[in-house]
């Protein structure tokens, strides 16, 4: 009796046995759920500066990564992936900005999406430069590496705009200091704390004095999030506290505007054969320039615009192209080209009656009409004149 007892007892604890050991084996394999937190994530997009590149809208050498965009002032800048192991930091391409016999001012942007206001922020990339006037050797030395011409005075830079703006000479960016870094890669960041859902990366570079090479390369850029602003900190623009922004003031202010790639030519053709563009928002007069294939200062002539003055309203009416040169007339007197046929006239008279002279004729007689006869028998018959001519100049000296 006692044993019949026990049975229900132990079937009930083989059973609660049984459920701890599945509930056991299905923890261990079921996946674990982490809860991925941004803060410390690169929140670029394609950072290394990879392949493909996209064209900017201007010239079809003035490319960008896929993800940035490019940005110059006045000069037009080639740009497109660089390829040669010895310049790149990371990965298959670097990007290279460069432009040949001409100081410039150019870099790239990336605008961010979605952070926390007053969220701090740290940007950083790595940069190069190569500035050379060696024509025949590039200034590559026997050990196969560049040894750039550092009074060039070029230097590089990266910045954040809190506020998401994309101009980059807008007083809103925390900069790095200026570093020259000719050769060889240098990593180099600042801080900054946003006042808008948007901030913006940028890469910067400049120089003092051109020369017949002048190239930069960026590559492996990042920017994370140090500190997410969720917790409710009040949303400042600039500098975070203990960064060392290149002193946190305003950046320098290129000599010229800064390009907008987006810029469109007008049909501003005028009957004249000139051309005018309407400004509309967004324009500049660099980036007019380049839109229409001319130069800054020849816009600046046109349209009698002092150096430094960049402001243009919107509507005003920017010369592209003077007027063209009127074509020659009809009536005009044309110059037969080399090879030209002339038609001799035909309707020349074969004699021409001479008024006498003054006084009588002797002998009573008349005077002899001039005939031109002659004249034109022997033009007709030139041809055969001096072929007869040279066959007996030939006879006489064969014989």
């Amino acid at each position: 009796m006692q044993l019949m007892r026990k049975l229900p007892l132990l079937s009930a604890l083989r059973r609660l046995v049984l459920c701890v050991s599945l509930l056991l084996l299905g923890s261990l394999a079921l996946p674990t759920v982490v809860q991925v937190d941004a803060q410390g994530a690169n929140l670029l997009q394609n950072p290394g500066m990879e392949n493909p590149y996209v064209g900017q809208g201007g010239a079809p050498d003035q490319t960008a990564p896929s993800g940035w965009s490019l940005w110059f002032t006045g000069v037009p800048v080639t740009s497109y992936p660089h390829v040669d192991p010895a310049q790149i930091h990371g990965g298959g391409a670097a990007w290279n900005i460069r432009k040949g016999g001409a100081p410039f001012t150019a870099g790239g942007f990336q605008q961010v999406t979605g952070i926390h206001i007053g969220s701090r922020l740290h940007a950083s990339i790595f940069g190069q430069s190569y500035t050379c006037n060696d024509q025949v050797y590039s200034c590559i030395g026997n050990d196969g590496r560049h040894h750039s011409d550092v009074t060039s005075g070029a230097y590089i830079r990266v910045g954040i705009d809190p506020s998401g703006g994309t101009n980059p000479a807008s007083s809103q960016i925390v900069w790095s200091a200026s570093t020259p870094s000719f050769d060889t890669w240098s990593q180099i960041a600042v801080d900054a704390i946003n006042c808008s859902a948007t901030v913006t990366f940028f890469t910067y570079t400049s120089q003092s004095s051109g020369m017949a090479i002048n190239a930069v390369y960026f590559d492996d850029a990042a920017l994370v999030i140090t500190q997410d602003g969720a917790n409710g900190a009040a949303p400042t623009c600039g500098a975070a506290p203990g960064s060392t922004p290149g002193s946190g003031a305003a950046p320098v202010v290129p000599t010229s505007p800064p390009l907008a790639p987006f810029v469109q030519k007008q049909k501003g053709l005028q009957p004249d054969g000139s051309i005018i563009h309407t400004v509309v928002a967004g324009d500049t007069l660099a980036a007019i320039g380049v839109a229409y294939g001319v130069t800054l200062d020849q816009l600046r002539t046109l349209n009698h615009i002092e150096a430094g003055d960049n402001f243009l309203k919107l509507g005003q009416k920017i010369i592209v192209r003077g007027p063209t040169p009127p074509t020659p007339t009809d009536s005009a007197t044309l110059v037969p080209t080399s090879g030209a046929v002339v038609a001799v006239p035909t309707n020349i008279p074969t004699s021409i009656a001479l008024a006498p002279t003054s006084g009588s004729v002797g002998g009573g007689q008349t005077a002899a009409p001039f005939s031109l006869k002659p004249i034109i028998t022997l033009i007709n018959n030139g041809p055969w004149i001096a072929l007869g001519l040279g066959l007996a100049i030939l006879k006489k000296a064969t014989s």
